[in-house]
């Protein structure tokens, strides 16, 4: 009898332990876009840690535009994190503009900038790969 209680609370133990998390990041969107110009038009996409890429409509509910592998998003905010984007202060806007902004639990967090004037030469690396996934 005393057997069986072991074995149950064993088994019990390796069920509770085997139990599947959903990863967790320090960001919970990444929104990045560009406009400004003649037209002072902006447009813009947010990519979540699911994987939704949406864009981002102007007085309407975000349109679903495609789920990337859960990989592939992951790459992508590790990316970011690794950036420590939510310390880097960067205004500098232009006639044309580009922005990244990362949602943490704090708020959001915008890194803006004009033309080639990057902040740093990942962050335009990661700009572009992030305009890539709307081609």
């Amino acid at each position: 009898m005393q057997t069986l209680k072991s074995i149950c609370v064993i088994m019990l133990t390796l069920t509770l332990s085997c139990k599947t998390t959903e990863k967790k990041f320090a960001y919970t969107a990444i929104t990045f876009g560009s406009g400004g110009g003649f037209t002072g038009k902006y447009q813009d996409y947010t990519i979540k840690p699911d994987g939704k890429l949406l864009k981002n409509v102007a007085g309407a509910e975000p349109v679903l535009l495609k789920t990337l592998a859960k990989t592939a998003a992951e790459k992508l905010f590790n990316k970011a994190i690794a950036l420590k984007m939510e310390n880097i202060n960067f205004n500098k806007p232009a006639n044309m503009n580009k922005y990244i902004i990362v949602t943490t639990a704090n708020g959001e967090h915008k890194i803006n900038w004009g033309g080639v004037n990057a902040p740093n030469e990942q962050i335009a690396k990661l700009f572009d790969e992030l305009m890539e996934l709307i081609k």
